[in-house]
């Protein structure tokens, strides 16, 4: 990887995602061009911006590229919480129409803990309401 105004090349092979990286590389050089002295603490938006590339790319290629200590952004990283996945969502409810005499339906079920129910209805439609809340029953 070669970052424009670097003069040495990295040894460190990113898999995509450059372009974010030499932008977050822009806004941390000005951020040092108008912060100079040791008072200047890098702003939390641009750690945190460092912390997600290190959790895709790791913390020795971006704290090179970026010129963080690597065991600050190590830290940083370490103690941060990584987000969290979106839980998943709960299923819609589904409306059944009327079946006439002659129609055969299938209805299969799932509960959370992997047991199933399948049943084959063929004619008018039995009460389903309270099967399926029986069904739940049985697995709580």
């Amino acid at each position: 990887m070669d970052i424009k105004g670097d003069r040495r090349t990295s040894q460190w092979k990113f898999r995509g995602g450059e372009a974010d990286l030499q932008r977050l590389r822009r806004r941390l050089d000005a951020w040092r061009a108008r912060c100079r002295g040791p008072q200047g603490r890098i702003p939390e938006a641009l750690w945190r911006a460092a912390v997600g590339r290190a959790r895709r790319a790791g913390v020795e290629p971006v704290a090179e590229a970026l010129h963080l200590n690597v065991g600050a952004l190590r830290r940083r990283v370490a103690t941060t919480a990584a987000p969290k996945p979106a839980p998943p969502v709960a299923p819609a409810f589904v409306e059944l129409g009327r079946v006439g005499a002659a129609a055969t339906c299938q209805l299969e079920v799932e509960a959370p803990d992997g047991a199933k129910l399948s049943i084959q209805i063929t004619g008018p439609l039995p009460d389903l309401a309270g099967l399926l809340v029986a069904f739940r029953r049985s697995r709580a």
